[in-house]
């Protein structure tokens, strides 16, 4: 009868198996030693040592080694069950196929998560509790509409709390706010809620605007209770109505979920407008540097593929001040030292959102960089000259220009002839082509 033996090798054993291997063998070698001298004590003389002393010594060896193995022991068992718990988590999350991809490097671990989740409450939270404080109101409510259209679905809720008998509502008992509210396709101010259906949750006046998209009505968000007791404006409206088209988007990619990558980069998209909504005196600024650079670029005769890397990182290139606080953010004065420190950061914030996205790679280096200066006074790596990537010196001038003709907490905008000259006197610090460039583009604008 023949003896089979089971031999696993040890670059594939456990990793307790490993311990123990390595572990013993490094304990036999104080052992060893100790045992040695005992024998050159004993056969050829010098030390002085008795049996008994040498025994108690390899006792308290043994001990120790002992000791120190359960101890550890014990500390890696930890480790692998935390390890297989988790594991075991990301099984039932993403599905075997998904970990495979991962552990085998085919596939990027965010399109992966992205497409795990097939509802994306955490973001539209986050959406509704950005616009409702950026806004100054005291309450918030995002609403989905069902595939039968006749009704809609509150899906977030930020500042009140919404009675669970209430999570529905229905058109053919509210037909007028649908028709005011969700079917008028554009920014709606309410005065007086027909019905009262939503006064009593929200207050009043309610600042509304549906989720469309091609024509296709998703939901409506709805924000009231101004803090300040002022009305809304048409400026306000125009930001929520294009946060609303913004967030519509990520939602319906989201629904489809045939391209996490373009949902990723919508979804931050929307969470830029939701940061830039925060500070009164840059809303509008994404957008109107979108616009300068694809002046520049028009200028400078750049490709299609450096317009849409500018026009994209222009939507993007504020995206890291979602991890600043509010406090600097919305400061109504000049930062202080520490404070401009802090505000310096977004740059790297911002990189660090888009980098795990491959197609936003291209991004990157706009992103991080587009505080830079020639002179390398600028951040966050002090760049000078040809460091910095041309479409980088090209989204800064755009970047600097609306920062001088926007007005703000200390002091007024200036002119937009003002401003160019400003541009022209910054020779040191910004390209001077792309500045001319610039200028010329945006001379031919009416003003």
């Amino acid at each position: 009868m023949a003896l089979n033996l089971k031999i696993t090798s040890f670059e594939n054993a456990s990793i307790l198996r490993k311990f123990t291997i390595l572990y013993f063998l490094m304990s036999i070698i104080p052992v060893a030693v100790l045992y040695y001298l005992y024998i050159q004590v004993r056969d050829f003389g010098g030390i002085q040592i008795t049996e008994e002393t040498f025994f108690m010594t390899l006792c308290w060896v043994v001990l120790g080694v002992g000791v120190g193995y359960v101890a550890m022991r014990f500390l890696i068992n930890d480790i692998v069950k935390i390890t297989r718990t988790n594991r075991d988590s990301l099984k039932d999350l993403l599905g075997p196929e998904n970990i495979r991809n991962i552990a085998d490097g085919n596939s990027n671990e965010i399109a992966i998560l992205a497409r795990s989740f097939n509802e994306i409450d955490s973001f539209l939270h986050l959406i509704l509790e950005t616009v409702t404080e950026a806004l100054q109101c005291k309450a918030g409510v995002l609403m989905l509409l069902n595939e039968k259209k006749d009704e809609l679905k509150i899906q977030a809720v930020h500042g009140t709390q919404i009675d669970g008998n209430r999570q529905v509502i229905k058109l053919n008992s509210d037909k007028e706010f649908f028709d005011t509210a969700v079917y008028a396709k554009k920014a709606t101010i309410i005065e007086r809620e027909p019905r009262g259906l939503l006064m009593n949750i929200l207050g009043s006046p309610i600042l509304t605007s549906p989720l469309v998209l091609h024509d296709k009505i998703l939901g409506v968000l709805c924000v009231s209770s101004r803090i300040s007791k002022e009305p809304f404006n048409e400026e306000e409206k125009n930001l929520i109505y294009n946060l609303t088209l913004q967030t519509a988007v990520a939602i319906e990619n989201s629904r489809l979920n045939e391209d996490a990558e373009k949902t990723y980069f919508e979804t931050i998209s929307a969470l830029a407008l939701a940061v830039e909504a925060k500070d009164m005196y840059s809303r509008g600024h994404l957008d109107r540097v979108s616009k300068f650079v694809i002046m520049i670029a028009k200028e400078l005769n750049l490709s299609q593929e450096d317009m849409k890397i500018l026009r994209d990182g222009a939507r993007l290139h504020d995206i890291g001040k979602i991890g600043i606080t509010d406090n600097v953010l919305m400061k109504n004065g000049p930062l202080t030292t520490q404070e401009m420190g802090m505000m310096k950061k977004h740059c790297e914030i911002g990189e660090g959102i888009i980098k795990p996205i491959r197609s936003l790679r291209s991004l990157c280096d706009i992103v991080r960089h587009h505080h830079e200066k020639l002179d390398g006074s600028g951040y966050p790596d002090e760049l000078k000259g040809d460091q910095i990537h041309l479409l980088a010196r090209v989204l800064t001038v755009a970047d600097i220009f609306d920062a001088l003709t926007s007005n703000r907490p200390y002091r007024q905008a200036f002119s937009k002839e003002r401003a160019r000259e400003e541009l022209r006197n910054m020779k040191d610090q910004l390209d001077q082509k792309v500045v001319e460039a610039f200028i010329k583009a945006s001379q031919r604008e009416p003003e």
